[in-house]
């Protein structure tokens, strides 16, 4: 039978459709100032907190899309895709601040030290989490969140700074899918990651400080001409999550001639 290219992604009367298909990252990102479990600051771009009290964090039906919020996702409609996609792989990518560690000198003249708060906060995430794969009433997926790499990311190894990644900052570090989760046009999806209830005190909850708080902020000294060098505080990047679907996106071509 003959097929034609025509365009709104629909094929005239009688044709096949022809389609093509591209290497393609669909992303999600949940990012605040506040981490902590039910905070009363939105992360950015979504209506809720980064952590709802619950534990869960919603990607790709959160309230953000590639309009909106073009640095945080490239989804076109809030929980659903605008074209077909093959998902091969899947990377979860921690993006904490890096910073370093409060040192104080106690009474006794002893030097306390302390792991910074965003390890601590990493850790909390990633050990006994569990992430989730819903396409449409299905669950596609229940893993455990250790199971992911970052898919490529920042990273740090100075031992005093707060750098805080799950594994390899390398494009190759992702968990790939023995087959590939096939998600059609239009089809509801999200994916959650579920923080466990026994890290909540750690992370901080709404009126209880935690590892998830906001960051005081980052000093930078220039040293000028000037005798006393110039001070500037500055407010330190957000917490961040990012899911990362890697695979094809599969769309109908909308030019070209038709074949016959």
């Amino acid at each position: 039978m003959p097929s034609q290219d025509v365009g709104m992604n629909q094929p005239a009367a009688g044709m096949l459709p022809s389609f093509k298909g591209q290497p393609w990252v669909l992303f999600d990102t949940i990012a605040s100032s506040d981490f902590t479990v039910g905070s009363d600051t939105p992360a950015l771009g979504s209506d809720g907190p980064a952590i709802n009290s619950d534990g869960t964090m919603l990607f790709f039906n959160g309230g953000r899309n590639k309009k909106k919020n073009p640095n945080l996702t490239n989804l076109d409609v809030n929980g659903q895709l605008s074209y077909g996609f093959n998902c091969w792989a899947i990377a979860i990518e921690l993006i904490m601040p890096q910073y370093i560690t409060t040192r104080a000198l106690s009474e006794a003249w002893t030097i306390a030290t302390g792991t910074p708060p965003t390890v601590k906060l990493a850790e909390a995430l990633l050990n006994f989490g569990i992430v989730t794969f819903d396409l449409g009433q299905e669950e596609q997926g229940f893993f455990p969140a250790s199971a992911f790499g970052n898919g490529g990311a920042l990273y740090n190894n100075m031992i005093a700074t707060g750098a805080a990644q799950n594994g390899v900052p390398d494009i190759r570090n992702i968990m790939t899918l023995p087959e590939p989760i096939a998600m059609g046009r239009t089809q509801n999806f999200s994916v959650t990651l579920q923080v466990a209830s026994f890290m909540f005190d750690l992370i901080g909850k709404v009126g209880a400080l935690g590892v998830g708080q906001p960051l005081s902020e980052y000093v930078l000294q220039v040293d000028d001409a000037d005798p006393t060098p110039a001070v500037e505080s500055l407010p330190q990047p957000p917490y961040a999550i990012k899911c990362k679907l890697i695979g094809e996106r599969v769309k109908l071509t909308q030019y070209g001639a038709p074949n016959v």
